[in-house]
């Protein structure tokens, strides 16, 4: 693991093919509280059009697409196995609006997150 972020050259250069790697830790140590490519950037210490450009060549996505990945495979798992209500697993993933958590859910999942993982009776 600590050979992922010994990715800066000599010169002081970021070696393509590591800063995807420390962004992804990050997103994942950080997902629950709010985010901003410039907060990242500072974490990170590169500059904000530099980390995006660098992951989206390198993931092929964007911080913020990887960002709702994490985010919502936390909120399933959470919707899985708490009692805990959409409102609250929203809040704990880190949307600050549980309406636009629940969009973003059911455009993603088909189901809005208070369905998500309830069977259908017939």
């Amino acid at each position: 693991m600590l050979r992922a972020f010994e990715d800066v050259d000599d010169s002081g250069d970021f070696i393509p093919g590591k800063i995807a790697v420390r962004i992804n830790h990050y997103l994942n140590e950080h997902f629950n509280k709010p985010l901003s490519l410039a907060r990242i950037a500072r974490a990170l210490h590169v500059s904000r059009n530099y980390l995006a450009t660098l992951y989206k060549q390198e993931t092929g996505i964007t911080i913020g697409q990887a960002l709702r990945r994490i985010r919502l495979e936390h909120a399933k798992k959470m919707l899985l196995e708490t009692d805990l209500s959409a409102q609250q697993v929203a809040r704990a993933v880190g949307y600050a609006s549980p309406e636009h958590f629940s969009r973003i859910f059911q455009r993603q999942e088909g189901v809005p997150p208070g369905r998500y993982g309830v069977k259908k009776e017939r």
